[in-house]
């Protein structure tokens, strides 16, 4: 009996099955962006958008970024992906996510950042980038 009540209890406090992030870029939306250090003629400040696919539950998040360079929208439909994250939970309560970290970038050996989605996704915060920039997105709606 203490054996089928401990594997009821551990099984209860397994990992759950893998799930989107409830912290994550909105698809499709308008993020204005201040850009430190911009590498890719960015205006700053600027408009970007991610258009996305999810992929394994939300955990990889694959798709184009279209941003804004030299005041005029740049469609180059440079492809982006957000993989990894992990999520960083209230110190008050252990239970709710108040933010989740991602690994961006272009692929093919592009620069890579780490970025901090927050507010259901309302704030980007990209940093650590290992071109030098970084830049902090709010969505425009």
């Amino acid at each position: 009996m203490k054996h089928i009540v401990l594997a009821a209890l551990l099984a209860a406090i397994a990992v759950p099955a893998v799930q989107a992030q409830v912290h994550q870029p909105t698809s499709g939306a308008t993020y204005i962006c201040d850009y430190t250090n911009p590498t890719m003629n960015e205006t700053d400040p600027g408009w970007s958008v991610f258009t996305l696919t999810a992929y394994n539950g939300g955990t990889l998040l694959r798709g184009i970024e279209d941003f804004q360079a030299n005041n005029q929208w740049h469609r180059d439909n440079r492809r982006v992906n957000f993989y990894e994250p992990f999520d960083r939970y209230s110190p008050t309560d252990p239970t709710r996510v108040v933010a989740t970290r991602w690994t961006f970038d272009f692929g093919n050996g592009a620069p890579t950042c780490q970025v901090w989605a927050s507010s259901l996704g309302r704030y980007l915060s990209f940093f650590n980038c290992s071109d030098g920039s970084s830049r902090s997105c709010t969505r425009s709606y």
